[in-house]
């Protein structure tokens, strides 16, 4: 009988006897004189022994067939205790050394399934049992077979254990394999096979590593190529470390945050990227933001200082909510992290910030020996933020140069205010010919001029200050801003004959209810009003061309209802190179009422207009019609905030009586800069309006998108929902503007009146 034919559940052999396996068996019949059979003789040899000595080459040879046509170590283990059991021992256990050296079970198989319950509750001493024989005795001594007492202790008639080693002396770990009711005791001529067994396991896992390490050296390899062109194809960091984060992602991880630091502790994230798709929008709202509590923010840093990778298995998703701000302690353990690795961005002695990689419940767990691929990509990053720092710092000579071709200040003038920004395009360090100007005259007239100088470099920038200034002396001897550029043009065509350039000139009256202007080929300045907007139109061509048509007069535009103009260069609105599409986002931009209520209109307009860096120089002055109190501070500055609420409560005080319901207005004023500090922590604009009848309190933040409650929450001792709830309560009306790729606009109008 071949033990593949044993009966499951077989029972113990009595002493003495033989157990199941092989037999040959005869029977002779004797004869009487005449031929009938007398009675018959049956005789049974057990060749068990000598069978499984005669087979042991097949089961080799069969081992090696199935073992390496196997990649995956976890299959070869699978695949060798399943054929262990089949055709050499009724049980088998497995064990692997870790990274640490430290050795634990990672197989246990019996040949009938009904029993693998009760081979698995020897598991503990069978665990037991190989602390007993440290693995580098077995390795030196080679397989021991374990009878009667030693082996009847773990529940078995005889064991061997064999360690799992190559030819070369590799060792991984060790194999027991037990007989118990259905095989008779091992034999010594069972050790020769059992090693074999074991050496054929032990050299598939290594091939397996090899070509498993092999792949992860080509995909590292492949992963260190991307990342090199990445980093080193532009010089702005946030673009830079956008792609890098997608294509650590799309490579190495499920979701990578790059986090930058900034004013001393702060991490601030600039880019992040998940591999599934469906969650990219879910963490675009991470940019730009900071995400860790201030505790775990400082333990961050401090750790990044040490220029160490920081290895996290097993994360626990309290931890992540713990450890997030309040604004993203649900996000976070919602995208699932299961594993991280950190690693610093560092560079000539200096602390930039940190790439944080994760993988999720459904990928594999990073390990210490992922930390190397991952340092020398941040060592990688590193150089590249070195470079760009070296490119800011030219640019910062630059922009000083071109500073000082701008107006050195903007005109104070009671019932207007002026703003402005000008920005450098991302690609090179020269100077640039845009501008904007604007001055008063001495009969009280406004001159606002902006331009564009085509090219770039110090010949451009000659150009753009001979017409600036040219701008600043004609207004004194001529109001008519058509003839004034006629005249610019003339004194271009002499002296720099091949020079063209883009540019509008206008002059706002005294009492300020009427521009005259004239165009020459720039882009048309926008007035936007109470409830509408128009633009400044009138044509014309550019400098140095205007001579090739005939002359154009100047025209005119009621600023009655005016509560702002906005003027501005080229760059602004062809930064994704649809000139259309870039004049509707303008457009739409100009009529949000967070435009009149912020603290720096052009600064505005800038990083709602242009969330990536831009091509172009771009140029942006505004001149608003009011008069409001403002205030602009971060929101997560105590002392900032402290001094604006009190300087608001004073205003209201200086010219209201209702003395009861100005601290309820504190209270609001307090909340809605709490709520940003909580949400969206980063700068913040407020604004107190009070044109009309009552006072409107004006806040715009930075952050994702949010309701203004008009209940409390379910759990009334909840963090979040009840200041959204006091502010309605305490305000006449409330309402939310969303400003597409910018922040929120909360506006509060407060029940109180003037004396």
């Amino acid at each position: 009988m071949s033990p593949k034919d044993r009966p499951s559940g077989a029972k113990p052999d009595a002493p003495g006897e033989f157990g199941l396996g092989w037999f040959t068996a005869r029977a002779i019949p004797p004869r009487d004189h005449d031929g009938s059979v007398a009675r018959r003789v049956r005789t049974t040899t057990h060749v068990d022994s000598q069978e499984r000595s005669n087979e042991s080459p097949n089961l080799v040879l069969e081992a090696a067939n199935a073992l390496f046509s196997s990649l995956d170590d976890a299959e070869i283990r699978r695949k060798f205790a399943a054929l262990a059991v089949a055709r050499f021992a009724d049980s088998c256990l497995i064990t692997l050394n870790d990274a640490d050296g430290r050795e634990t079970v990672v197989a246990v198989e019996h040949y009938d399934p009904r029993q693998t319950r009760k081979v698995k509750a020897h598991k503990a001493l069978l665990t037991a049992l190989v602390k007993t024989l440290p693995l580098q005795t077995l390795e030196r001594e080679g397989p021991i077979v374990f009878e009667g007492a030693a082996a009847a202790w773990i529940g078995a008639r005889s064991a061997i254990m064999v360690p799992l080693a190559t030819t070369s002396g590799e060792c991984y770990g060790r194999v027991i394999l037990c007989t118990g009711e259905s095989r008779p005791a091992f034999g010594a001529s069972d050790l020769e096979i059992a090693r074999m067994l074991a050496t054929c396991a032990a050299v598939a896992i290594a091939n397996a590593h090899t070509i498993a390490e092999a792949r992860r050296t080509s995909q590292r390899l492949r992963l260190l190529e991307k990342v090199s062109e990445k980093l080193f194809d532009s010089l702005d960091v946030t673009k830079t470390f956008t792609a890098l984060a997608g294509t650590i992602a799309s490579e190495m991880a499920d979701l990578v945050l790059i986090v930058r630091l900034a004013d001393g502790d702060s991490l601030q994230t600039i880019a992040a990227a998940h591999r599934d798709p469906a969650k990219q929008a879910a963490i675009e709202g991470l940019n730009g933001v900071r995400i860790f509590q201030p505790k775990t923010e400082r333990a961050t840093v401090r750790a990044l200082r040490q220029r160490k990778a920081l290895v996290r298995e097993g994360i626990d998703p309290l931890d992540i909510a713990a450890s997030a701000r309040p604004y993203l302690s649900t996000a976070m353990p919602a995208l699932e992290p299961q594993s991280s690795i950190t690693v610093p961005i560092h560079s000539r002695g200096k602390t930039h910030g940190a790439i944080i990689a994760f993988t999720t419940r459904s990928a594999r767990t990073y390990r210490e020996d992922d930390a190397p691929i991952f340092l020398e990509i941040g060592r990688r990053a590193s150089i590249a933020v070195e470079n760009a720092d070296v490119f800011e710092r030219e640019r910062h000579v630059v922009e000083t140069l071109q500073d000082s071709l701008l107006p050195p200040s903007l005109p104070v003038i009671p019932g207007l205010r002026f703003d402005a920004v000008y920005l450098a395009n991302c690609y090179d360090a020269q100077v640039g010919g845009d501008w904007y100007d604007a001055f008063q005259l001495d009969d009280g007239s406004i001159v606002v001029s902006s331009g564009d100088v085509g090219g770039r470099g110090p010949h451009a920038a000659v150009i753009m200050g001979k017409i600036r200034h040219l701008l600043a002396i004609a207004p004194l001897y001529e109001r008519d801003p058509a003839r004034i550029l006629d005249t610019i043009e003339s004194v271009l065509a002499r002296r720099y004959p091949d020079a063209i350039a883009t540019a509008f000139l206008g002059i706002i009256n005294p009492d300020r209810t009427q521009i005259r202007y004239a165009n020459a080929g720039h882009p048309y300045p926008l007035l936007r009003r109470s409830n509408d907007m128009v633009e400044l139109r009138a044509d014309g061509l550019p400098l140095g061309l205007r001579g090739m048509s005939d002359q154009t007069a100047s025209s005119e535009l009621s600023l009655t209802d005016a509560k702002m103009l906005i003027f501005y260069t080229d760059g602004l609105i062809e930064s994704t190179h649809d000139v259309l599409e870039g004049r509707e986002r303008l457009g739409r931009l100009v009529m949000t009422d967070a435009l009149l209520h912020s603290h720096n209109a052009a600064r505005f307009i800038k990083e709602a207009c242009l969330p990536r860096p831009t091509e172009d120089d771009v140029a942006i002055l505004t001149i608003a019609f009011d008069a409001s109190l403002r205030w602009a501070f971060d929101a997560e500055n105590a002392g900032a905030a402290h001094d604006a609420r009190g300087a608001f409560a004073a205003h209201l005080r200086k010219h209201s009586n209702d003395h009861h319901l100005i601290a309820g207005a504190e209270l609001v004023f307090g909340e809605l800069v709490s709520n940003v500090a909580r949400h969206a922590p980063g700068p913040i604009d407020i604004d107190l309006d009070w044109t009309g009848e009552f006072p409107v309190l004006h806040v715009i933040d930075r952050g994702p998108a949010f309701d203004v409650s008009t209940h409390l929450p379910d759990d009334i001792l909840s963090e979040s929902g009840r200041g959204l709830f006091i502010i309605r309560q305490f305000s006449r009306r409330c309402a939310v503007e969303r400003i597409e790729g910018y922040g929120n606009h909360v506006m509060a109008e407060l029940p109180i009146r003037r004396k």
